[in-house]
Protein backbone atom coordinates (compact mmCIF):
# COMPACT_ATOMS: atom_id res chain seq x y z
CA UNK A 1 0.00 0.00 0.00
CA UNK A 2 2.76 2.62 1.23
CA UNK A 3 4.75 1.22 -2.27
CA UNK A 4 2.11 2.40 -4.62
CA UNK A 5 1.19 5.37 -2.62
CA UNK A 6 5.04 6.56 -3.20
CA UNK A 7 4.86 5.25 -6.89
CA UNK A 8 2.11 7.40 -7.69
CA UNK A 9 3.16 10.71 -6.02
CA UNK A 10 6.25 10.03 -7.71
CA UNK A 11 4.47 9.81 -11.05
CA UNK A 12 2.45 12.93 -10.00
CA UNK A 13 5.64 14.52 -9.81
CA UNK A 14 7.48 13.48 -12.85
CA UNK A 15 4.28 14.57 -14.95
CA UNK A 16 4.17 17.95 -13.45
CA UNK A 17 8.11 18.35 -14.20
CA UNK A 18 7.01 17.23 -18.02
CA UNK A 19 4.18 19.63 -17.74
CA UNK A 20 6.57 22.37 -16.61
CA UNK A 21 9.21 20.93 -19.09
CA UNK A 22 6.72 21.90 -22.21
CA UNK A 23 5.07 24.94 -21.08
CA UNK A 24 9.12 26.60 -20.77
CA UNK A 25 9.49 24.86 -24.25
CA UNK A 26 5.77 26.44 -25.53
CA UNK A 27 7.49 29.79 -23.75
CA UNK A 28 10.76 29.90 -25.79
CA UNK A 29 8.95 29.07 -29.13
CA UNK A 30 6.60 31.87 -28.84
CA UNK A 31 9.54 33.73 -27.81
CA UNK A 32 11.46 32.99 -30.68
CA UNK A 33 8.94 33.72 -32.79
CA UNK A 34 7.94 37.04 -31.81
CA UNK A 35 11.90 38.21 -31.53
CA UNK A 36 11.77 39.51 -35.48
CA UNK A 37 8.57 41.25 -34.29
CA UNK A 38 9.73 43.04 -30.97
CA UNK A 39 13.16 44.01 -33.20
CA UNK A 40 10.94 45.63 -35.65
CA UNK A 41 9.44 47.44 -32.97
CA UNK A 42 12.18 48.50 -31.25
CA UNK A 43 13.83 50.12 -34.53
CA UNK A 44 10.19 52.02 -35.19
CA UNK A 45 10.62 52.83 -31.64
CA UNK A 46 14.24 54.39 -31.76
CA UNK A 47 13.47 55.82 -35.35
CA UNK A 48 10.35 57.64 -33.49
CA UNK A 49 12.61 59.03 -30.22
CA UNK A 50 15.12 59.88 -33.07
CA UNK A 51 13.04 61.60 -35.18
CA UNK A 52 11.51 63.27 -32.15
CA UNK A 53 14.95 64.71 -30.84
CA UNK A 54 16.05 66.17 -34.17
CA UNK A 55 12.56 67.97 -34.45
CA UNK A 56 12.69 69.26 -30.99
CA UNK A 57 16.54 70.47 -32.17
CA UNK A 58 15.58 71.67 -34.97
CA UNK A 59 12.43 74.11 -33.85
CA UNK A 60 14.14 74.41 -29.76
CA UNK A 61 17.67 75.58 -30.92
CA UNK A 62 16.79 78.22 -33.13
CA UNK A 63 14.21 79.75 -31.13
CA UNK A 64 16.81 79.52 -28.12
CA UNK A 65 19.15 81.40 -30.28
CA UNK A 66 16.75 84.32 -31.36
CA UNK A 67 15.21 84.69 -27.71
CA UNK A 68 19.00 85.26 -26.78
CA UNK A 69 19.53 87.59 -29.67
CA UNK A 70 16.38 89.57 -29.14
CA UNK A 71 17.48 89.84 -25.42
CA UNK A 72 20.93 90.87 -25.94
CA UNK A 73 19.18 93.58 -28.34
CA UNK A 74 16.66 94.50 -25.33
CA UNK A 75 19.89 94.98 -23.15
CA UNK A 76 22.05 96.70 -25.83
CA UNK A 77 19.64 99.42 -27.37
CA UNK A 78 18.11 101.36 -24.53
CA UNK A 79 22.39 101.74 -23.78
CA UNK A 80 22.89 102.39 -27.09
CA UNK A 81 19.71 105.22 -26.83
CA UNK A 82 21.29 106.64 -23.45
CA UNK A 83 24.48 106.77 -24.45
CA UNK A 84 23.46 109.03 -27.50
CA UNK A 85 20.94 111.41 -25.72
CA UNK A 86 23.79 111.56 -22.99
CA UNK A 87 26.55 112.23 -26.09
CA UNK A 88 23.76 115.09 -27.73
CA UNK A 89 23.24 116.83 -24.33
CA UNK A 90 26.79 116.95 -23.15
CA UNK A 91 28.95 116.84 -25.99
CA UNK A 92 29.47 120.61 -25.54
CA UNK A 93 31.12 120.47 -22.39
CA UNK A 94 33.91 118.25 -24.50
CA UNK A 95 34.31 120.90 -26.84
CA UNK A 96 34.64 123.10 -24.34
CA UNK A 97 37.31 120.95 -22.41
CA UNK A 98 39.18 120.27 -25.68
CA UNK A 99 38.77 124.57 -26.26
CA UNK A 100 40.78 125.33 -22.97
CA UNK A 101 43.22 122.46 -23.20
Amino acid sequence: MQEKRDQLILDIKIANYRKQQQQRQQQEQQFKEQLPKIKEQKHQIFQDDMHHFVKSVFTGFPIALGSVIMFRSLMIFPFAIWTTNYMQNNMHKVYEFLENN
